[in-house]
């Protein structure tokens, strides 16, 4: 898909790549890959705030999904496990929806990564 704005992020990738390359899923990127990425947009790339946007909110996801996502599995004695397909489903949501540079806004984080973007 050619982005239509032809705007580019200051790493020289298209705006909706890069969006899209923060809210890969974990087991896609391996290594946590794609927040290294969005740190470093988070340091280079003053001028686009979509990209900034989504590198903010999946970084604040990626912290709720460390905290949540255990206290789920302990607290259901493993059962629990069935959140994890659902948070995968989430970021391909999300990664979908950034590389059609449509901004969906998370309850919350949503909020906070516009403020601070």
């Amino acid at each position: 898909m050619e982005n239509p704005s032809n705007s580019k992020t200051a790493l020289n990738l298209d705006e909706n790549v890069g969006a899209m390359i923060c809210h890969l899923p974990l087991w896609l990127t391996g290594l946590f890959l794609n927040h290294i990425y969005c740190v470093i947009v988070l340091i280079t790339d003053k001028e686009n705030k979509f990209v900034r946007f989504c590198a903010i909110q999946s970084l604040m996801l990626l912290v709720v999904y460390s905290v949540l996502v255990p206290i789920v599995i302990i607290m259901t004695c493993g059962v629990g496990v069935i959140v994890i397909p659902v948070c995968i489903g989430l970021d391909i949501y999300l990664a979908v929806k950034a590389n059609k540079l449509e901004k969906v806004k998370l309850p919350v984080l949503g909020d906070l990564a516009e403020q601070w973007s």
